[in-house]
């Protein structure tokens, strides 16, 4: 029997230790980007991921553009999305769960986001009060970009203030009692902070808060106040708590008195539901003190009513001449009257040895107490205490007990030992009978029996004997209830060799449970001893014939056995196992270990997994490895247990005094992914580790990007910039980096890439520029393969580069088209050009405050800009007349740097202090120079001059026709396009004396707000001929109108500078260039087919004078013309026309010409130019 009871106290205190032992390590969550503070810009999107060895959480500024995802169990995913100012912060990731130092168990970022209209992070209301403090204060004034120069001052004074600065916290000093303010300047301008008060009054956190009821108990409908005493201050902050049914209509009352302050409470008229406690909280809002006083209000109905709550139970006791009392609470209304009675009898009150006394504490409570100042075995028996009330509707209640006084002689003889019945030592019970023990002695009795949750029992009465009776019932009997069953008293001052308990063994024989379950851990391991040992393999049959036998050498070892107690003697160390024979059928128990005495180093424990991911069907493998002892016993618990998922192997090497224990999952799926937890226990010192490991297994490979920055990104010349992206993958993917589709090569030593694992499935790649130059710039690409997926992500990346002028010329285009200069700069981003001009040559080269910006598309000058071949800025100034001499700067600037430079222009109009002979001089070289331009011209061939006609018919055959000059057409001003919503771009042709570049119209069409155009234009060397047959060109066009097979006009600029046609864009070129490249298909072409040409046009080669000609001809409103076929030849006849000619007001200026009848044409038709057919016309 003391064995079982020593190894029910040793379960008990192994329970304790595996519960209360447990040690999980747990190390410093890692944030990602690893570093102390970050910068980001205004408006963009940040994240940041925090990764730990449990679930963790931010905390930090709360606002509505911060986001928490949730990525896996141990990460979690802080987004700024929008970021601005107030973003600004200290962000801290911590365990949810926190299991030691909490200051070792978080990390903690600083988000900057830069703001020049912001330049101080805003601050709480609260925020602008500083507390004075002993040793230092602190002025929260932080900005928001940490490059700020911050300066102190003394609001009241207007001194500054010198102080340590830190942009995360703020001023850092000692700071005597005043208003303060922070000063920065951001882009030019001065801001300055709220102020900061910072007060004299060194506030205690010890203050006091007194909370008060007028009346602590109220009847319904009468008026109660509750007051709450609390110091007085800015900082000091009260609240009331209590349920929401309490006090629903009570007023609110707030008076300052000095230094202190009285809030109140006020209901008017009490109800039943406003009684309970009320609780008033002072908060001091700096230093985070709060005192809290409650007080409790009892509201009884508005009739009589009357209760009694005593503690007393039925049977009380009393020792021998020593005085007790017995105390009952009243709860009553009106006032009680109170009785006492013994036996039937009321007690006087006014007696000596036994009197009772009833007095009032407060409001409806009372409270009546009997006195037994020296009891004696006479004053044992029935008490009873009768309370009543007079009214109208008398109430009363009344309570009984039975007081027992201890005589001498039975508490100083020693007890007897109980008596159970049946009187055997022991009794066999058939299995899934039931049967009952009884036990009966002079004292309060408790049982002891084999489950650790005894049976249903009978706590102990007393017969009429005066003996204590128990009893215990098992209903449904089974293999596990057989053992000892022991009657004691619950005290005794009996020692262990008296007899003070009473044992029955009782065995319940199952076939199927040969020996008794085991109810306590680590039964099954016995400590070697110099006594003799017990290996506890109990049979629940008696009869069984049992034998021990030792594993290891698989022979019988010579041993005592008991059925109640096991196999007794004394073993060597090693495994062993107990063997019964019942029925003819042999039984073997479980595996009992005999450890020697070790005396080795403390328990250490490791457990490591093969892989912490895995796919589905793939092996899972984890280790756990025990040193420091041999008496060892493991416990795991992972998701698949219940199911017996895994095997467990165990394999001991006592070279390296280590105990290896594997389980394995052959066949892995998605229902083990989970905690797999390994339990070691020393059964010698009862020292627990527990080690955790989390697996994951996926149902498929996968893989995802987090990117740590934007789309478009920024670096300065010569930065070292990086970008990482944190890399969700299983299993190990490939990365690759490029950039304009190319793959980025390690070998070049300014750009690196990295690959960092931070966990099983998690990666951060980071491409590392090292001195960014400006060949940088341009598009990113990171990818990732694994199997068959691929993720990718894009970025574009710019690198800013000062503004640098590459060059700045002076065109001349004579007198009568003015002077122009043209600035070519260069940077990123795009510069911006601004033109000056001085007048005064020798005062401006000291004194920049007399150079003039020029107006932009004035009357007499224009400027013009677009982006040039080599990606440049070109932007030209034209001036119209130039009147006289002066400098012209071109100032380039963008957000890095300024270049300018300067060109002097020299007026064309002629100097009247030159000399006569000067003069003479002039005229002379003039008149060779003449002489010799006109032998070159007189040897040249003939200068052809472009001359434009328009051919009219004035006769119904279409053989009669006039020549009319486009000059004399008139020119419709609906087709002028400003000039503001055409933006030039690159050179796509040019001739003798124009160009063709190309250009974006916008708002020319309706349908298409932005349409890509052709522009033809000048040289600036062309003359006025040129320049009036260009404008002839346009006329021709605006009379013509649109045209399936031509290039049609869009529109003009004519006014206000350079004359622009605008027509639709070709993408194939110039005209001849076109048919030229394409000489070769043209030629070969069907006979046939050419033939067919031949006969639409009427040409026959045989007969040159057979030729019959095409007429083109259009409405005034513009359609696309008719094509119909005459009598022997194809041709497109004029539409109905009037026998009129539609230029007759201008006939007579134009010579008819001759007959064309009978007469070849003097030159083939050219090929069309069809709508969309990537042409362009060349000048």
């Amino acid at each position: 029997m003391d064995t079982l009871k020593t190894c029910l106290a040793l379960e008990i205190v192994l329970l304790g230790m595996l519960s209360g032992f447990q040690t999980v390590t747990s190390s410093r969550p890692t944030i990602v980007p690893d570093t102390r503070e970050v910068v980001i810009e205004k408006h963009s999107r940040f994240n940041v991921s925090c990764t730990g060895s449990s679930e963790v959480a931010w905390t930090g500024p709360e606002y509505d553009n911060i986001i928490f995802v949730q990525t896996d169990f141990h990460t979690k995913t802080l987004i700024i999305d929008n970021a601005s100012a107030e973003n600004t912060g200290f962000y801290t990731c911590e365990y949810k769960t926190p299991s030691g130092d909490a200051m070792e168990e978080e990390a903690e970022i600083y988000i900057f986001v830069p703001d020049p209209e912001v330049p101080f992070v805003p601050e709480a209301a609260y925020g602008s009060q500083v507390p004075t403090d002993i040793n230092e204060n602190v002025i929260p004034c932080r900005v928001t970009n940490p490059k700020s120069h911050v300066v102190l001052w003394r609001a009241d004074t207007g001194a500054e203030v010198a102080g340590l600065y830190d942009s995360t916290l703020g001023f850092i000093g000692n700071f005597s009692a005043g208003h303060y303010v922070c000063q920065t300047i951001a882009n030019g301008v001065v801001t300055d902070s709220p102020t900061y008060t910072v007060d004299n009054l060194r506030e205690s956190s010890d203050f006091h808060v007194d909370v008060r009821a007028s009346h602590v108990s109220v009847r319904a409908g009468d008026p109660f106040n509750i007051s709450c005493l609390a110091p007085t201050g800015p900082f000091y902050e009260q609240q009331w708590s209590h349920p929401r049914k309490q006090a629903e209509h009570a007023d609110q009352l707030k008076q300052v008195f000095g230094h202190s302050t009285v809030y109140t409470l006020k209901v008017a008229k009490a109800a039943l539901q406003d009684g309970g406690e009320y609780e008033c909280s002072i908060i001091h809002s700096l230093r985070g003190v709060s005192r809290t006083q409650r007080v409790t209000v009892t509201v009884y109905p508005a009739g009589s009513f009357l209760s009694l709550q005593h503690g007393l139970a039925a049977v009380e006791f009393a020792e021998l001449l020593e005085e007790r009392l017995f105390q009952v609470n009243i709860h009553a209304h009106p006032a009680p009257s109170v009785t006492w009675l013994k036996d039937g009898t009321p007690i006087d009150d006014h007696g000596h040895d036994v009197f009772s006394k009833t007095i009032h504490i407060e409001g409806i409570r009372y409270q009546s107490t009997l006195t037994l100042t020296r009891p004696t075995e006479e004053d044992s028996g029935n008490y009873t205490i009768s309370a009543s009330s007079d009214s109208s509707s008398p109430a009363s209640a009344h309570f009984s007990f039975l007081l027992r006084v201890k005589t001498p002689s039975r508490a100083l003889l020693p007890l007897q030992s109980p008596e159970i019945s049946p009187a055997r030592e022991d009794m066999v019970v058939p299995l899934h009978s039931s049967f009952q023990l009884s036990c009966r002695g002079e004292a309060e009795l408790l049982w002891d029996t084999p489950l650790l949750q005894a049976p249903d029992w009978e706590g102990p009465v007393e017969d009429n004997s005066g003996l204590f009776v128990s009893s215990i019932t098992v209903g449904n009997a089974t293999a596990a209830h057989t053992g000892f069953y022991t009657c004691y008293y619950a005290s005794s001052n009996s020692t262990e060799d008296e007899l003070e308990e009473s044992s029955i063994y009782v065995y319940v024989p199952d076939p199927n449970v040969p020996f008794v379950p085991s109810v306590i851990p680590y039964a099954n391991h016995v400590l070697s001893d110099q006594e003799e040992m017990e290996i506890q393999c109990r049979v629940t049959d008696p009869s069984a014939n049992v034998t021990l036998l030792n594993i290891d050498t698989q022979r019988v070892v010579p041993s005592l056995y008991d059925s109640k107690r096991g196999a007794v003697g004394f073993f060597s160390s090693g495994t062993y196992v107990c063997r019964a024979v019942l029925s003819g059928q042999e039984h073997l128990s479980e595996e009992y270990i005999v450890h020697g005495w070790t005396g080795g180093s403390g328990l250490q424990v490791d457990l490591q997994a093969s892989r912490a991911a895995l796919l589905v069907g793939e092996s899972l493998v984890v280790t756990c490895v025990a040193r420091g002892s041999e008496m060892l016993e493991d416990l795991w618990k992972y998701p698949g247990k219940m199911a017996q998922r895994g095997v467990k192997t165990v394999r001991e090497n006592k070279k390296e005094q280590e105990i290896r224990y594997t389980l394995t999952i052959p066949q892995a799926s998605t229902k083990d992914s989970g905690i797999y937890a390994c339990s070691i226990t020393d059964i010698m010192s009862s020292d627990t580790q527990t080690k955790e490991v989390t697996v994951t297994v996926y149902e498929r490979p996968f893989v995802s990007l987090t990117p740590m920055f934007t789309h478009s990104q920024f670096a300065e010349l010569d930065e070292v910039k990086e970008f990482g992206i944190i890399i969700d993958t299983y299993p190990a993917a490939r990365v690759t980096w490029l950039k304009g589709g190319a793959v980025l090569s390690d070998i070049s030593a300014e750009i690196t890439s990295s690959l960092q694992q931070i966990s099983a499935t998690r990666y951060r790649s980071v491409l590392r520029l090292i001195r960014a130059k400006e060949e940088d710039s341009g598009n990113y690409t990171i990818r990732v393969e694994n199997g068959n997926q691929t993720q990718s992500f894009n970025f574009s990346l710019q690198v800013k580069v000062p503004v640098e002028i590459v060059n700045l010329m002076e065109l001349h285009h004579g007198s009568s088209s003015g002077e122009s200069v043209v600035c070519i700069s260069r940077g990123r981003p795009i510069p911006e050009v601004e033109w000056y001009t001085c007048s005064s040559i020798k005062q401006c080269a000291n004194d920049s405050s007399r150079w003039i910006r020029l107006p932009v598309n004035s009357s007499d000058i224009t400027v013009e800009t677009h982006i040039n071949e080599d990606n440049n800025l070109e932007s030209q100034v034209i001036f119209a007349k130039l009147d006289s001499t002066l400098s012209v700067r071109c100032l380039a600037r963008n957000e890095l740097a300024n270049a300018s430079r300067e060109v002097k222009l020299v007026s064309n109009a002629l100097q009247s202090e030159l000399t006569v002979a000067a003069a003479v001089l002039v005229l002379l070289v003039i008149v060779i120079v003449s002489l010799i331009i006109l032998v070159v011209i007189w040897k040249q061939k003939p200068r052809y001059e472009i001359r434009w006609r328009v051919i009219e018919s004035i006769s119904p055959d279409g053989h009669e026709y006039i020549y009319v000059d486009p000059m004399q057409l008139p020119y419709d001003s609906h087709w002028e396009f400003p000039r503001d919503g055409l933006v030039l771009g690159r050179v796509l042709g040019s001739g003798a004396f124009g160009k063709v570049v190309e250009g974006t119209a916008y708002g020319l069409s309706r349908s298409q707000p932005v349409m890509k155009v052709a522009v033809k234009m000048l040289k600036p060397t062309a003359r006025s001929s040129e320049k009036q047959a260009l404008m002839s060109e346009l006329k021709i066009m605006t009379h013509l109108g649109p045209h399936l097979n031509i290039v049609n006009l869009l529109g003009a600029c004519t006014k206000s500078g350079p004359i622009y046609i605008i027509t639709e864009y070709c993408l194939h070129g110039d005209l001849v260039n076109y048919l030229h490249k394409n000489r070769e298909r043209f030629l070969s072409r069907n006979p046939e087919k050419v033939k067919k040409e031949l006969d639409i046009f009427g040409l026959d080669p045989a007969d040159q004078s057979s030729r019959s000609y095409v007429i083109l001809s259009f409405e005034s409103k513009g359609d696309y013309m008719d094509m119909k076929q005459a009598d022997g030849t194809q041709y497109v006849p004029m539409l109905e026309l009037s026998d009129a000619s539609k230029y007759s007001h201008v006939q007579e200026n134009y010579d008819r010409p001759p007959s064309h009848k009978h007469k070849s044409l003097s030159g083939e038709l050219h090929p069309l130019c069809p709508r969309k057919s990537n042409s362009e016309l060349t000048l």
